[in-house]
């Protein structure tokens, strides 16, 4: 068994769900490359499971979802490593989101919504 040091994932929903993968997805993604780090990564599939806390038949499950979607590389010998395309959309900078500005002219009656309509007692913005 290969020495296992302490590994957390942090993920990136929304490339996470551009990808279609699922959380567990992700994360056996990322731990993958992470541990090949340029090479081949030496972990077990039950290795992977022990550190994922799931079971060895859904890692083969995730790790066939992942080849299929060309994110992780198997060699003859059954070594994982990432793929290229894995690094670049996982390496690429994030989109800049559009910037959201909200203008709201004055409000002169509040009414709570979570009070019954005959409670309620309005509240007025005075100049």
């Amino acid at each position: 068994m290969n020495e296992i040091t302490s590994f957390s994932t942090m993920i990136l929903h929304d490339k996470r769900i551009n990808l279609g993968l699922s959380c567990n997805e992700y994360c056996v993604a990322d731990l993958i490359d992470h541990y090949s780090d340029g090479s081949w990564c030496e972990l077990s599939r039950q290795e992977i499971a022990d550190m994922m806390g799931i079971s060895k038949q859904t890692i083969i499950k995730i790790l066939s979802s992942l080849l299929k979607q060309e994110l992780i590389i198997i060699n003859t010998q059954k070594k994982i490593t990432s793929s290229e395309r894995w690094k670049t959309i996982i390496d690429s900078p994030e989109e800049k989101k559009e910037e959201r500005i909200f203008e709201v002219e004055k409000v002169s009656t509040f009414i709570s919504p979570w009070r019954p309509a005959n409670t309620f007692k309005p509240f007025t913005v005075k100049d």
